[in-house]
């Protein structure tokens, strides 16, 4: 869970008021009347993209699509900057950031697309860019990136990300009293897995054991992560580059022993097959990336590792966490 300072709303708007000040010489059109004035040919991409996305469901949903802005994503940890951008370079930096999110949300969804609706894709991006649909996203956002900059205000607004709560449902769902025993179990669960951790391991030599392959060692004496990086963009949060995050996510990684006893013990990849169903393939996997908490007024950087199991026993009929798939996430927050 992100740890956030929150500013009170006046200070969000006084915010606004300056990010309209500063850039008070740019066009103030909504954005919808002036998208396909800017680059139609990239108009036309993101809707044959977004077009496939939906009907075949993989719109991916770690990061918050921008309606009125569909070349940026936001997640609540770049969304509580949106009241810092009280410099153009500030506020450029960011918009980066938001442009980055979304290029990575659409080549996870285009690579989750059937193949044949891939091949379309990259035949029409071939046609009309002359080149593949991954370049020529990366080519809209540069030639568009000056427009956003101009819509800053209208952003900073619709870049807040909301909760998922309907107070309707929770409403006809008596919410405040079925979530005292849902607690309870939460906090009883807790504390068996605290029980377990704390238990001398004990394995044979028939059990399940991963660990990523290092590619480090002892006498490697280039640094993990050049962290003056941060100093180094406006906003001095750490981003580390590809080499860098490579070397980070193997050096930190866990190793992880199973208990073997079920088909459920064993790790597994994700994979969508034709019909859009996701399936389970008994191929040990984990998949990895990076991201930031905010801590004190201080942005860190985290590392994320995510293990995959076909399921979760069910213990009982009453019991509302067993199904279909189950993962273990494993996160390191680094300090410094």
């Amino acid at each position: 869970m992100f740890n956030y300072s929150y500013v009170s709303k006046a200070w969000q708007a006084i915010s606004v008021l300056a990010m309209l000040f500063l850039f008070s010489g740019c066009a103030t059109k909504p954005p919808n009347m002036t998208w396909q004035k800017v680059q139609p040919a990239c108009g036309d991409l993101i809707a044959r993209l977004d077009i496939n996305i939906d009907r075949e469901h993989v719109r991916d949903v770690q990061n918050m699509r921008i309606k009125a802005f569909p070349m940026l994503r936001s997640n609540r940890f770049w969304s509580s900057y949106s009241h810092a951008l009280n410099t153009e370079k500030k506020a450029s930096f960011w918009l980066n950031q938001l442009e980055k999110l979304a290029l990575t949300d659409w080549d996870i969804e285009k690579n989750n697309l059937q193949v044949s609706s891939q091949t379309q894709l990259e035949t029409w991006a071939q046609k009309n860019f002359h080149q593949s649909v991954h370049e020529a996203l990366h080519q809209c956002m540069q030639q568009t990136h000056a427009f956003r900059l101009q819509h800053l205000a209208e952003i900073i607004v619709a870049s807040q990300v909301p909760d998922d709560y309907q107070m309707w449902k929770r409403t006809l769902g008596i919410y405040p009293l079925t979530a005292l025993p849902f607690l309870m179990g939460v906090h009883h669960w807790h504390d068996e897995a605290k029980s377990n951790f704390q238990k001398p391991l004990k394995y044979g030599l028939s059990d399940l054991h991963y660990h990523l392959a290092k590619s480090l060692n002892s006498g490697d004496k280039q640094p993990l992560f050049q962290n003056e990086h941060s100093s180094k963009n406006p906003l001095h949060i750490p981003l580390p580059n590809a080499s860098e995050t490579t070397r980070l996510l193997n050096y930190f990684s866990p190793q992880i022993s199973i208990l073997l006893g079920l088909q459920a013990d064993y790790l597994g990849e994700i994979k969508i097959n034709a019909a859009g169903q996701i399936i389970h393939v008994k191929k040990p996997v984990v998949y990895t990336h990076i991201s930031h908490t905010r801590w004190q007024g201080k942005a860190l950087l985290q590392l994320n590792y995510v293990f995959w199991f076909p399921e979760r026993p069910k213990t009982s009929s009453f019991d509302l966490l067993g199904g279909k798939l189950d993962g273990l996430i494993w996160r390191v927050t680094l300090d410094e």
